[in-house]
Parts: structure tokens; C-alpha cells; sequence
């Protein structure tokens, strides 16, 4: 039993007579329904059509008309009227119900769209993303130099390749696709092992690998090739290698330009230095040359003046007068001036003696010096850089030795400030050529017009932090600051008779022992200080016992005595 609105539908047999015996209410109501279908339908394929918006809005109207008017109708059959009334508000609440059950089927159908549309734009924004990053992958693919290519883990053969591998080193797509044994015929013999050995560390530890080989190209020649690799899991979770294989053949060959660039600069920092030391060689060597001249001519000048010639006529006196010697000394005139002769000749003579002795010494003492100054040229003109034990303050004073004819000649002092260190490994040849570069640098400051104060300072600091720092100090002429930045460029000088490969070099060769070179002024005219940093690794005993004795010093002034040894 169903009740609405306080009638009763059901006990009404009249009503219900008339809906049995009447078909046409239920045929309107189902080619309504049917027709509101096939609207929805057509809306769901046309969700922008406005027409059918229209369309859905009238049909409960429609459908409500039709029923009230199919149920008019029935009020003209022969019905008494008691049944009449009854018979009209139920048509009315049919109509209603129908319009209800109408709306509610648009308010499904209305949601049901509204999410098929959302779903739809969903779709089509996803769609247009995609389509986006596959174009910009595709631009990325083919803007990568190399081959994108995945790798079976364990027949290593080619899953798939990037379009760049067509053509790549002269072979086809096919080519590179055929197989495992067509890349390991290619590799070469000696770098396959380490080829394959890297491949399998990736899958067991899982990790990025980059290794370069040799890969004979089409033509029979061999490219240097930079493989970049990583093992991935699949959607299944089984490993496979993914990566990217590039051509770095041009890369090796600039290096290769590179290193051979930088052995040129390097044995030219060589030379350059070995020039340096010959140069101070060679200045040593003429002062010295000169002062032996100078020594020599006094020598023969002093023995061309000599009265040692006199004693032989003071002889052949008493040689005639031997018989009667004792007479011819009191009696003749001669004879007793001969005594007081002969002393004043032999204190000159002694006087004479001591002067040329004291000049022989001199004269042996520059010969030293030449001496050593060859044997200092022999041993550091070579490039040598073996490391060997080296005492850093008997390093500075044989790079004194090589410029101290020079120092002395421009009357530069020399200060030394010199801090207690064990022996260091060292290529001593090189450092050599490197502190006698700035030795020479700060002598030619200090000499240069204007500079009233002749002084370098050379300083041995204590290690810090493992590194140990060797300081030329000058009060010469001094850097500007534009010339400071350029102070170790190839070619830069300020010296109109200077080459500017000195710093330069100097600076490569400390590079070559780990080191760095270093300059400061605070301007012109106020001096420069350069800094050579470098390991400080202790010698061993053994060896730093040797290391700490000075050889090749820089000679000083001798103090001789008055008395002749006999």
C-alpha cells in the first residue's frame, strides 16, 4: 500500500481500472523515457550542443503535458462523478511524480557528463603533456652529441640505440643492432679488459660507471670513445644498462696539443734557465778574468820596477873586491855606502815579496771562484728533476754564488733571514734556476735609477700546513698594480733589454714541483717580494746529513797577514 499526500492510490479501483485498461498512459510515458534516452545520449557525444540543453529542460514539461492531457481524456468516458474527482488528482500527482522523476534523471545524467567532461579535459591536458615531453625529449635526444643506447645486462648486446646511430663512425643503425661480438671486435685489445670489467662492476654494485676506449672506426682507424653508463630496473625489477657513448677523439687530440704545448713551455723554462745560469756564469767568470788581467799586469809592472836588479851590481862589487873586502868597505867610497844599500834593497825587496804574495792569494782565490762557479754550471745547467735532499739555505747561498760578482760590483747588500730547517726533497736543479731568476730580477730593481737603498733580503720561512715558502725581497723600482697582474705572462717585461720569459718560466717550473709562485708590491718605488711555495717533504737523515754542507758559497773578502811564510 502506498499513500501520497493523503490519498490512496491503490484502494482507488476505478484508477486503477483505467491504467490496465488503458494503455496509452504507460506507451507515453515509455516513448518519453525513450526519447529523454536518446537526447541524453546525443548530449553525452555533444556536451556543447545548446540545442540539446534546450531539449533536456523542456522534456519534463513535455511529458507532464502529455500526461495530464492523456489523463483529460479519460475523464470523458462514461464515469459517474463520485470517481471523476479521485480519478483527476491522481492524474495530477502522476504528472507531478513523472516531472520529479524527470529532473532527478537530468540531475544524474547533468553529473554524469560534468565528470565526462572533466575527465575528458583531463585527459586531453594529460595528452598534450605528454605529447610536450615527447617533443622536448625528442629535441634532447637529438641535441646529445653522443648515442643514447640500452644494454642487455648480460649478452651485452644492443637493446635500442638513439637515432645518432646511424652513420655514427661510419657504421649503419643495422650495423651497431647486429650483435655483441660486432662491439667487442671493435674495442681495442688492450682496453677491452678493462671495458668489460667496468660493465660487470656496474650490475653488482649498482653504481654509474665512465671509462674511454679505442673503437676502430669504419675506415680501419681507431677513435677515442667516452662511454657513460648505469644499471636501472626495469618495470619488471630486472637490471638493465642504460647510458650515453660519445666520440672525445677531438677532446684528446687538444690535450694531447695541450700537454705537447706545455713540454715545449716547460724545457723552454728550462733552457731559459740554464741561459740565465750561463749568463751569471759568464759575468762571473769576466770579472773574475779581469781582475786576474789587472793582477797580472801589477805583477809585471812591480817586477819591471824592482831593485832586485841593483843587488846584481852590488854582487859583481864585491865579487871584484873578495881579496880585499874588509879595505874596500872602510876605504873606498863605494864600499861603505854597500851596507846601508843593502838594507834599504833587501826591506824593499821584503815589502815587494809580501805585496805579490798577498796579490798571488788574491789571484788564487778568483781562480777558486771560477773554479767553482763551472763546477756549479755543470752540475745545475743540466734540467734535471730528480728530487734529492736539499739544505734551502745552502741553496740560496749557491744562487749568491752564481750572482755575487754582480751583487758586489752595484755594492747591493745582502740580509738573510734564514729560519732553522731539516733538508727537503727537492728537484735542486730546478730550484736552482728558479731562485737565481729572482735573485737576478732583484738586483736588477735595485739598480735602476732612483733607487737610493740597495738591499734584498732572502727569507726561509717555517713550514705551515705542510708547505714551505723561500722569499726574494727587494727595494728596488717596484710593480704597479696593472703590471702586477701581468707579471708572469709569456713575453711581459718592463726592461727594454728583457725577453719576459723569466717570471714565466720560473713560474712553470715551480708548477712542475707542486709549488706556486707568487708576487706582491705595494707600487712603484716601493720595492717587490716574490714567493716561492712549495711541499715541504723532509729529507731522510741519511741524506740530510749530506745536504747541510755549503758548497759554491759566496765568496767574501779575505784577511791576509803581513808576515811572508819561508
Amino acid at each position: 500500500m502506498i499513500s501520497l499526500s493523503g490519498f490512496n492510490i491503490c484502494r482507488d479501483k476505478h484508477f486503477t481500472m483505467a491504467l490496465i485498461s488503458m494503455p496509452e498512459p504507460l506507451a507515453l510515458m515509455l516513448s518519453g523515457l525513450l526519447g529523454y534516452g536518446l537526447v541524453a545520449w546525443f548530449f553525452v557525444r555533444h556536451p556543447q550542443s545548446v540545442n540539446v540543453r534546450m531539449l533536456l529542460l523542456l522534456l519534463p514539461l513535455f511529458l507532464g503535458i502529455c500526461g495530464t492531457i492523456q489523463f483529460a481524456a479519460m475523464l470523458r468516458k462514461p464515469l459517474n462523478h463520485a470517481a471523476a474527482a479521485p480519478l483527476l488528482t491522481n492524474a495530477c500527482i502522476l504528472a507531478v511524480i513523472m516531472m520529479i522523476f524527470c529532473a532527478a534523471l537530468i540531475a544524474v545524467f547533468t553529473s554524469l557528463l560534468q565528470r565526462s567532461q572533466q575527465r575528458e579535459q583531463h585527459m586531453s591536458s594529460m595528452a598534450a603533456t605528454l605529447r610536450f615531453e615527447e617533443a622536448q625529449l625528442s629535441l634532447l635526444v637529438s641535441a646529445i652529441s653522443g648515442v643514447l643506447w640500452q644494454r642487455s645486462p648480460h649478452m651485452w648486446n644492443y637493446i635500442s640505440l638513439s637515432p645518432q646511430s646511424e652513420g655514427f663512425l661510419g657504421y649503419k643503425h643495422e650495423e651497431w643492432m647486429s650483435g655483441t661480438q660486432f662491439f667487442r671486435d671493435r674495442v681495442h685489445p688492450q682496453d677491452l679488459p678493462n671495458l668489460l670489467t667496468a660493465w660487470k662492476n656496474s650490475l653488482t654494485k649498482v653504481k654509474r660507471f665512465q671509462i674511454e676506449f679505442r673503437f676502430q672506426k669504419k675506415d680501419g682507424s681507431y677513435a677515442m670513445l667516452c662511454e657513460n653508463g648505469v644499471a636501472l630496473p626495469d618495470a619488471n625489477g630486472h637490471l638493465t644498462m642504460c647510458g650515453v657513448l660519445k666520440d672525445v677523439s677531438q677532446r684528446h687530440a687538444q690535450e694531447d696539443m695541450q700537454m705537447r704545448a706545455h713540454r715545449q713551455q716547460v724545457e723552454a723554462a728550462h733552457e731559459a734557465g740554464k741561459a740565465e745560469i750561463a749568463k751569471s756564469v759568464l759575468h762571473n767568470i769576466g770579472n773574475v778574468l779581469t781582475s786576474l788581467n789587472v793582477s797580472a799586469k801589477l805583477h809585471v809592472e812591480k817586477l819591471a820596477s824592482s831593485r832586485g836588479a841593483n843587488l846584481g851590481k852590488a854582487a859583481r862589487l864585491l865579487r871584484e873586491n873578495e881579496a880585499n873586502m874588509a879595505k874596500f868597505i872602510k876605504e873606498s867610497p863605494q864600499g861603505r855606502r854597500l851596507p846601508a844599500y843593502l838594507i834599504s834593497v833587501s826591506e824593499h825587496l821584503a815589502e815587494e815579496s809580501r805585496q805579490l804574495y798577498i796579490d798571488a792569494i788574491g789571484m788564487v782565490q778568483h781562480i777558486e771562484h771560477m773554479k767553482d762557479v763551472i763546477a756549479l754550471q755543470q752540475v745545475h745547467g743540466r734540467a734535471s728533476q730528480m728530487e734529492e735532499a736539499v739544505d734551502l739555505a745552502n741553496l740560496f747561498e749557491q744562487s749568491l754564488a752564481l750572482e755575487g760578482d754582480v751583487l758586489r760590483d752595484h755594492d747591493i747588500q745582502i740580509t738573510r733571514n734564514f729560519a732553522d730547517m731539516p733538508p727537503v726533497m727537492l728537484p735542486k736543479n730546478l730550484m736552482l734556476q728558479v731562485l737565481v731568476n729572482l735573485i737576478s730580477n732583484a738586483r736588477h730593481a735595485v739598480s735602476a735609477t732612483g733607487v737610493r737603498e740597495r738591499h734584498i733580503t732572502m727569507t726561509i720561512s717555517q713550514p705551515q700546513t705542510g708547505v714551505a715558502a723561500l722569499t726574494v725581497q727587494d727595494s728596488g723600482c717596484g710593480i704597479s698594480r696593472n703590471n702586477l697582474q701581468r707579471i708572469f705572462t709569456h713575453g711581459f717585461t718592463t726592461r727594454k733589454e728583457g725577453n719576459g720569459f723569466g717570471l714565466h718560466h720560473a713560474a712553470l717550473l715551480v708548477e712542475e714541483i707542486g709549488g706556486k709562485l707568487s708576487a706582491w708590491s705595494e707600487g712603484e718605488g716601493n720595492g717587490a717580494s716574490f714567493t716561492l711555495e712549495f711541499p715541504a717533504n723532509f729529507a731522510p737523515p741519511a741524506l740530510a746529513a749530506a745536504a747541510k754542507t755549503i758548497t759554491g758559497t759566496m765568496p767574501r773578502p779575505l784577511k791576509y797577514t803581513t808576515s811572508i811564510p819561508i
